[in-house]
């Protein structure tokens, strides 16, 4: 009886002592602060952010990354922390597991803006905070070529650009068409401009079901005409022959030693060229006028507050603070995308630009992040989409 009396107070005391450690680790649980498919530059940008923070609360934060490659749906909000990433076809349809932001925060930004994340369109509850935007942009070394102030506004625009070049120089101009997003964005975008908004909806919703791009061909003239306009692009020889082979660091090295004249790139790209160069330069937006309406590419970092948890104060205190005037300072000169919030200071005029542009124009996200679910389909979709256009050209 001793025994089976000493057994019980052992297993009892293992017992206690295994919930206070349990106890112990819940208490000093991390706020979990969740990124999926960001950018290694967006990564280390947004962990100075979080160092940032740190020395104001009296909680530790911790920066989780994931990679979307296997099935992002599955994944996103596993700790139900903050969640912080681009606005995308995936994030919306998971929207549901995410809070109503707080209205004052979202009312600091532009309604063209507050329109991306607005709940459904008869609604003004919100289910995330735009906190920075990236811009698909129109970039040229020779300022002077430049004379439209609304940028470049038709595809028969560009090929009047054509300044003299000197022998340096070999070709007008680069795209890193291997770069899967930017060739989507790409894309996109000329859709959008030359057939309007319902064109590129269109696009991007076959594309959630079609993996094929011959499939567009047959149903999508607005995608077949922006192909057609890519050819001529190139068979004028404005555009590098090889476009669709190079990379983003390929594409930049030739403007950053003069061998072409004109990129079209984002803002996080840009930001990557030598100083020198761009201070020679110019950046201007791209074919942003629609049929109807002003139409821009602006892929937004959002931040989400999960519905319920122990979590829930802290990540809106978390996104409260990236929304202020000191959050956005700091979010935006560490990643270099454009702050959200209207009566902050932007770092630059690049950046304060993109965020006027987007204040008056129809803002999308882009084909690779509007029209994809999970990266996986979105890397197999640009690979055959290269092949397609390489046997049109």
């Amino acid at each position: 009886m001793k025994i089976r009396k000493i057994i019980g107070i052992c297993a009892g005391i293992v017992v206690i002592a295994a919930a206070m450690v349990m106890i112990f680790f819940y208490l000093h649980e991390p706020f979990p602060v969740e990124c999926i498919d960001l950018s290694v530059t967006e990564i280390t940008a947004l962990q100075k952010v979080i160092n940032t923070y740190q020395e104001k609360v009296d909680y530790k934060l911790r920066l989780i990354s994931i990679d979307s490659d296997n099935n992002s749906s599955k994944i996103i909000n596993t700790k139900k922390g903050a969640y912080i990433g681009y606005l995308n076809e995936n994030l919306r349809q998971n929207s549901d597991k995410y809070g109503n932001v707080p209205e004052d925060l979202i009312k600091r930004t532009a309604r063209s803006v507050q329109s991306t994340v607005r709940r459904n369109n008869n609604s003004d509850t919100y289910w995330a905070l735009p906190l920075v935007m990236d811009h698909l942009e129109f970039f040229t070394q020779q300022k002077s070529v430049l004379t439209e102030k609304n940028g470049i506004t038709t595809p028969e625009q560009v090929l009047k650009l054509v300044p003299e070049i000197d022998k340096k120089t070999r070709y007008q101009a680069v795209i890193a068409g291997k770069d899967d997003d930017l060739l989507l964005d790409i894309i996109g975008q000329i859709v959008a401009s030359t057939n309007g908004y319902e064109a590129y909806t269109a696009l991007c919703s076959q594309s959630l079901d079609v993996t094929a791009p011959e499939a567009f061909a047959a149903s999508q003239p607005a995608f077949t005409e922006a192909i057609h306009i890519l050819s001529d692009w190139q068979k004028s020889k404005w555009l590098h022959p090889n476009w669709l082979d190079l990379n983003v660091q390929s594409s930049q090295k030739l403007i950053e030693m003069k061998q072409a004249l004109f990129v079209i790139q984002t803002l996080e790209q840009h930001r990557q060229i030598d100083r020198s160069v761009l201070t020679e330069g110019k950046a201007t937006r791209f074919l942003e006028v629609g049929t109807k309406t002003r139409i821009m590419t602006a892929p937004t970092i959002v931040g989400c507050i999960p519905i319920k948890g122990r979590w829930v104060q802290a990540a809106q205190d978390f996104l409260s603070w990236l929304m202020s005037e000191e959050g956005q300072k700091v979010l935006s000169q560490d990643t270099g995308l454009a702050p959200t919030v209207l009566s902050i200071a932007a770092p630059d005029t690049q950046a304060r630009e993109v965020r006027s542009w987007a204040s008056a124009s129809q803002i999308i996200q882009g084909w690779s992040k509007d029209g994809f679910t999970d990266k996986k389909t979105r890397t197999e979709f640009a690979a055959k989409l290269r092949e397609y256009i390489q046997r049109n050209k």
